[in-house]
């Protein structure tokens, strides 16, 4: 499995919503509006892509992931 990212709760098969969402735990206030579609047009993600990087960034800062 080549660009896989996997963490206890989330495996990610996509290397740009790991990207995605290390950015968005380290610059979170440089998100201005709405985060899901920061994310897409930031990182050309999609919608289900930039909720699974929100999802990740959140685990990432609160559970230490």
């Amino acid at each position: 499995m080549t660009n896989q990212y996997v963490t206890e709760d989330f495996p990610i098969e996509n290397a740009q919503i790991f990207v995605a969402a290390e950015w968005l735990k380290s610059h979170r206030a440089e998100a201005s509006g709405a985060v899901i579609p920061f994310l897409k047009a930031k990182f050309g993600l999609t919608t289900l892509d930039a909720i699974e990087a929100a999802k990740l960034a959140h685990s990432l800062e609160y559970r230490g992931i």
